[in-house]
């Protein structure tokens, strides 16, 4: 009798050459997949920084044009090139400059509605309201100040009404109230019910009558300083001839970070042209670097 063996089936697999040829190919084609997407990949994210930088340094710069915009007339300036200050206005109006209107039955006198720069006065009243102020009469400031024809020009501390008296508002000096005077507004008489009307605690005699009749309700100065990195506002400090950099006992709050370069410049305004401010700010983070420029127009007509 035959006998067959059967024969084994042959051994299925990798041989360990192969396995490492295979790894070879992967790693190499890993590699050639790494340098094809990293190029892509770091574009986009530095593009996505750079982004990021724009929109810090534009953001900020939007902060300090609106602060510009709405400073009192002739108070922006500048310290070096880093520091920029301004007074801030909370609101503004026209002063009646003139008798009002007898109305039947009024017993108030005729200077209690107006405005009189030849005296210290105490009582007059608005051609219309502070809109910003609410709608709740009366309102009793005790911290803010009233401001009429600053010309940003210090004098030699004469006498209010002469030529060294002064027109500028840092100085404390004739165009603004004194520090302590509290101001109260309220709904003027029942013959002028569409004015406020404006009582100082005491008298002050303001030297320049405004061509326009404007008067500024103002609250503090306002600093934007570019030190050590970061830009910073500082507000609710005292006004001073002198520039503080940085102003002494001020609140403050981080505006930006990451700031390597900045530079602030102000030409004042003139008959024939507007003031301007001239902001650059340079932001840099993770080797990159963004510089802005921004031009803002001072309407300075007090």
């Amino acid at each position: 009798m035959r006998v067959i063996t059967p024969h084994p089936a042959p051994a299925s697999g990798f041989t360990l050459v192969e396995l490492i040829i295979v790894i070879v190919i992967t790693g190499i084609l890993a590699i050639v997949a790494a340098a094809l997407i990293r190029g892509p990949v770091e574009g986009y994210f530095a593009q996505a920084n750079r982004a990021d930088l724009v929109d810090m340094a534009q953001q900020a710069l939007n902060e300090m044009a609106t602060d510009i915009r709405g400073a009192l007339p002739n108070s922006v300036r500048v310290s070096g090139s880093n520091a920029l200050e301004l007074i801030h206005v909370v609101d503004g109006a026209r002063y009646r400059s003139g008798p009002a209107p007898r109305v039947a039955g009024d017993t108030h006198s005729p200077q209690y509605y107006y405005l009189q720069f030849n005296t210290a006065d105490t009582d007059f009243n608005l051609l219309g309201t502070f809109t910003q102020l609410g709608a709740s009469r009366p309102v009793t400031l005790s911290n803010d100040y009233l401001v009429i024809y600053n010309l940003g020009i210090s004098g030699s501390g004469g006498a209010c009404g002469t030529s060294s008296g002064g027109a500028n508002a840092y100085d404390a000096s004739c165009v603004i109230t004194p520090p302590g005077t509290s101001i109260t507004v309220s709904t003027s008489s029942p013959s002028f019910p569409n004015e406020d009307h404006i009582h100082l605690s005491s008298g002050f005699k303001f030297a320049y009558p405004s061509p326009d009749d404007r008067i500024y309700l103002v609250d503090t100065p306002v600093s934007y300083i570019c030190t050590g990195g970061s830009l910073t506002r500082y507000w609710n400090y005292a006004l001073s001839s002198t520039q503080p950099v940085p102003p002494t006992g001020a609140a403050s709050g981080l505006v930006v970070d990451h700031v390597s370069a900045c530079r602030f410049t102000y030409t004042p305004g003139t008959a024939q042209r507007n003031g301007l401010a001239t902001l650059e700010l340079t932001i840099t983070r993770h080797g990159e670097s963004v510089n802005l420029v921004e031009q803002v127009h001072v309407d300075n007509a007090p």
